[in-house]
């Protein structure tokens, strides 16, 4: 299961890097860690602006947010996620 969660993650990795103003770390578990600052916003602003597609992240601080990927998030959700992100930015 936890393997499913990583691909996830790698898959939710590659999407966000098309997203321009996004820098994305590769992930090396469940956990993709992004820095927005490219898209002159905050952490919080980003989080605020992608809960509003329906897109749950954290943000760490003021330009980084974390996204995790686990049970309830499959490749339909990345996908939508990704999108929502897309629709946001």
């Amino acid at each position: 299961r936890l393997a499913e969660d990583h691909e996830n993650a790698a898959r939710l990795a590659d999407g966000l890097a098309e997203v321009p103003g996004l820098s994305v770390t590769t992930p090396e578990t469940n956990i993709v860690i992004v820095d927005v600052a490219g898209l002159d916003v905050s952490g919080p602003a980003f989080v605020d602006a992608i809960e509003a597609e329906g897109v749950l992240a954290g943000a760490f601080d003021e330009s980084t947010v974390r996204f995790c990927t686990h049970l309830d998030v499959d490749g339909d959700d990345v996908e939508a996620a990704v999108e929502g992100i897309e629709r946001a930015f």
